[in-house]
């Protein structure tokens, strides 16, 4: 393995190059963005590493800064073509972070066909014996998601062991998917790891046989079926195989239209790379092409009998689970069942997809997400299949979509109760039907004395020309007797806020459950928040276990500083949720977390976990709002953020319970 360059050292050398004199450490720290210290370990990195090697020094001068000194221009220049060289052979420069040292790890590791001494690589990553016993933890964590495992060989090093089509998909995630990438730079990528000549014709290739088929692709599928079958070649190459197939399943793909056009592209192909391609790879190709095809229209896919079965057991579940009923949503049931036999297919040859939006989907809709992760719950114990966490994913947008469609179609009833006779109360009801009739399905008047006898009345919103001294169920809010465009806004954004109720909201809340507290990890702060709660709450004996089976599935960091852990179910009597602030940040599957807020949620209001559900998906988006909690983790505090997110509040001017 050859020793390239840090990141920081690249950088610096960079800009250095850039410049015919000195250049300031002032200046220097706020292009690269590090301390004054960082930098001066840096052009000592560089002095004892490559410094000799490069033919030029960095040299220093107190009060002037750093100039790059060059000292044999032909070893300088040798130098550099190396140093390109090298680093677009390895796609990327050593990086000085922990996650970016990991991620090189690995990609050292997929390529090495030996196993690699972790001097070496301590050495290559200047890093420490015992910072590299910690990178090698995270990085045996993140190839078990790949089902791969890092095996140690005495005396010579350690090295990945997997299956073949694992390793592929490791290769593919952290050259070509990787998300620190961008679009430049995997196509520097790719270019370094192929030759141009077999990216051309195999893009050919497969676009020709595709179209001939009349075989649709997304765009981005198209683009991973390339790289599937450049990585194929390169290992085939290396005489490393996919491992035989199942013969009942190998029996059952090659009665597939797609097998007719996986043999087709290494028919065309076997010409061009001279090799013979063993029907395994055929297979595996399949399977790809199987997961890609996108379809269109309800014609162009027949669903099968279990599908269509498993689709009403879900709804049915998720109605029981949730209290939400999408049984009715036709259009849920067709794209979700579509999307759910792809889905299956996907999972039984256990081929994954990328999801690059998982993390907004996360953010946005927490709600929604939840129920997918049930959903995937139910698939895998009526179809015995793991459904992984990108399609967990992609399954919610489904599900927000419905619950959008929801929002829309439920229509408010409101009352009006106006005082000073029938005529004005018409005349005011008319006034805002012709003003809402597209929110709200009915407007009637009522009496003020109809209502107080009969304060639990069946409305979403009452409006009034007088003040209501006592309390009724729905929402009110003062109007005057004619009505302007003040009383409209505030009429509007009640009936936007969706019944949002602050106070049923804050209930959930509880001012000795805030806490603030290091940790070190995750579980940490899980089994801590789940103790402190259960001294004020009877929870269930199994709650605990069921926040970190809820982790496992889809990990509830969900952005922007806060990490939201909750049970995989709803079986609470109520809801309550706990605050924990941490002083300093903890990562939490990859994100950065310094907010964790435990909640149980109660299983048979529907109402009170869409709310809750809702402002805390809009909370979390509001990065002011929650800085503010970072700095005054307490309940008032949080009240006042809630507040701030409640349109229905704001809209009123006064207290109506006088």
């Amino acid at each position: 393995m050859n020793e390239i360059l840090t990141k920081r050292e690249y950088e610096l050398l960079q800009i250095l190059s850039a410049e015919n004199g000195y250049v300031s450490t002032e200046d220097l720290c706020t292009k690269m963005n590090i301390s004054s210290r960082t930098l001066r370990d840096c052009v000592r990195g560089f002095r004892d590493g490559q410094g000799e090697k490069a033919g030029a020094f960095i040299e220093s001068r107190p009060g002037q800064g750093y100039r790059l000194k060059i000292e044999n221009k032909e070893k300088y220049y040798a130098f550099l073509k190396d140093m390109y060289e090298t680093r677009n052979q390895s796609q990327y420069v050593i990086p000085g972070d922990p996650d970016g040292r990991v991620r090189y790890i690995i990609r050292v590791l997929l390529t090495e066909h030996a196993e690699i001494k972790t001097e070496v690589l301590s050495k290559t990553l200047y890093i420490s014996r015992s910072t590299l016993a910690e990178d090698l933890k995270a990085v045996r964590e993140q190839l078990a998601v790949y089902s791969l495992h890092l095996k140690t060989v005495p005396g010579k090093g350690i090295r990945i062991e997997g299956e073949e089509k694992d390793i592929r998909r490791a290769i593919a995630a952290y050259y070509f998917q990787d998300a620190s990438f961008d679009a430049r730079e995997v196509k520097a990528i790719v270019s370094a790891y192929f030759s141009e000549k077999d990216y051309q014709l195999i893009s050919e290739t497969v676009y020709t046989c595709l179209k001939e088929n009349d075989y649709r692709i997304a765009d981005d599928s198209f683009k991973n079926l390339i790289i599937h079958i450049l990585i194929a070649d390169q290992r085939i190459r290396d005489n490393t195989y996919i491992e035989d197939i199942d013969p009942e399943q190998q029996a059952e793909l090659m009665k597939r239209r797609e097998w007719k056009i996986a043999k087709e592209i290494y028919l065309k192909l076997s010409e061009g790379f001279n090799a013979n391609v063993p029907e395994s790879e055929i297979c595996y190709a399949t399977i790809h092409l199987i997961g890609k095809r996108m379809i269109q229209n309800e014609e162009e896919m027949i669903l099968y009998p279990q599908t269509l079965n498993l689709m009403t057991k879900l709804l049915q579940r998720i109605q029981s689970e949730f209290s939400i009923d999408f049984t009715g949503d036709i259009e849920l049931f067709s794209g979700f069942a579509m999307h759910l036999q792809s889905t299956l297919e996907r999972a039984k040859y256990g081929l994954h997809v990328n999801n690059p939006i998982l993390a907004d989907i996360r953010q946005n809709h927490p709600t929604a997400l939840d129920i997918a992760v049930f959903a995937a719950d139910v698939i895998s114990a009526e179809t015995g299949l793991h459904i992984q966490e990108n399609e967990i994913g992609f399954m919610a947008l489904h599900f927000a979509l419905a619950m959008e469609r929801q929002k829309l179609q439920r229509k408010k009833r409101i009352a009006i109760i106006c005082a000073s006779g029938a005529g004005i109360s018409k005349m005011i009801a008319h006034q805002f039907r012709k003003k809402f009739r597209d929110t709200a399905e009915t407007i009637d008047t009522m009496s003020y004395y109809d209502l107080q006898n009969n304060p639990e009345c069946d409305y979403d919103l009452i409006l009034s020309t007088v003040p209501i001294y006592f309390k009724v169920t729905a929402p009110v809010i003062r109007i005057n007797q004619i009505p302007n465009d003040t009383d409209y806004d505030k009429v509007e954004a009640a009936i936007n806020a969706d019944d949002n109720d602050l106070e049923l909201l804050c209930s959930c809340f509880d001012p000795d459950l805030f806490f603030v507290r290091q940790v070190k990890t995750p579980e940490e702060a899980i089994r801590f928040l789940c103790a402190e709660m259960r001294r004020k709450y009877e929870l269930s004996s199994d709650f605990e276990e069921r926040v970190i089976a809820r982790e496992k599935m889809s990990p509830t960091a969900i952005g922007n500083r806060i990490a939201f852990p909750h049970p995989n179910k709803l079986t609470a009597a109520e809801t309550k949720a706990a605050v924990l602030k941490l002083p300093e940040k903890i990562l939490w599957n990859g994100e950065k977390v310094q907010l964790v807020i435990l909640a149980s949620l109660q299983k048979e209001d529907n109402r009170i976990f869409r709310l809750f559900s809702g402002i805390m998906s809009d909370f979390i988006s509001d990065r002011r709002l929650v800085d503010r909690l970072i700095e005054s983790p307490d309940y008032m505090t949080l009240r006042e953020c809630f507040n701030e997110l409640n349109p229905a509040r704001r809209a009123e001017e006064e207290d109506i319970f006088q």
